[in-house]
C-alpha cells in the first residue's frame, strides 16, 4: 500500500501529463510532416488496435459525437486510409476498417513520433527510460482499471511495441 504522500505525487504527475497532452496537441498542429491532423492518426490507431468497428463504436471509443466521426470518415476514405463495408450482423450498419495505405501512414507517423521523442530524450539512458516507461504503463493500467472497471468507455490498448 502506498502512502498518502506518494499518492499525492502520483496525482501531481497525472496532472503534469494531462497538461503536457493539452499543450502538445495544439503545438504539434499535425501528427507528422505529411500534414495529417491528430484526429486522423487517432482514428487510424484505434482501428488498428480494435479492428473493424461500427461508426457509433468509434465515436464512443474516441469520446466524440457520431456526426463528428461521420464527417471525418469521409476525409479518411478520400485519403484511402479507411474503408467501409456492410456489417454482416446488421446490413443497415457499416463497419469501418483500416486499409493498407492507412497502416502505412500510421507506421510513418509512429516512426516520426519515435524519432522526435528519441531526440528530445537524447541525454537519457535507454534502459532507464525503458524502466520508467514500463512502470508508467503499469500505473496507467491500474488507474484505468480504477476509473473504468472492465469494459467501460475507456479501453486499454495493447502495450506499444518497438
Amino acid at each position: 500500500m502506498i502512502t498518502e504522500s506518494t499518492a499525492g505525487e502520483v496525482v501531481d504527475t497525472v496532472y503534469a501529463v494531462a497538461r503536457l497532452v493539452r499543450l502538445a496537441r495544439p503545438a504539434a498542429g499535425s501528427a507528422h510532416g505529411s500534414g495529417l491532423p491528430i484526429w486522423h492518426t487517432s482514428m487510424l490507431n484505434l482501428l488498428e488496435h480494435q479492428g473493424e468497428r461500427r461508426l457509433g463504436c468509434v465515436a464512443t471509443d474516441l469520446d466524440v459525437d457520431p456526426s463528428v466521426v461521420s464527417r471525418r470518415v469521409v476525409a479518411l476514405e478520400e485519403a484511402g486510409h479507411v474503408h467501409r463495408r456492410p456489417d454482416p450482423e446488421d446490413r443497415r450498419a457499416q463497419l469501418l476498417g483500416l486499409t493498407d495505405a492507412g497502416r502505412a501512414v500510421l507506421a510513418e507517423h509512429r516512426r516520426y513520433r519515435n524519432l522526435q521523442l528519441a531526440d528530445a530524450l537524447g541525454d537519457l539512458d535507454d534502459e532507464e527510460v525503458r524502466r520508467v516507461a514500463v512502470g508508467f504503463r503499469e500505473l496507467v493500467d491500474q488507474l484505468l482499471d480504477m476509473a473504468v472497471p472492465g469494459e467501460g468507455r475507456l479501453r486499454r490498448l495493447p502495450a506499444p511495441t518497438g
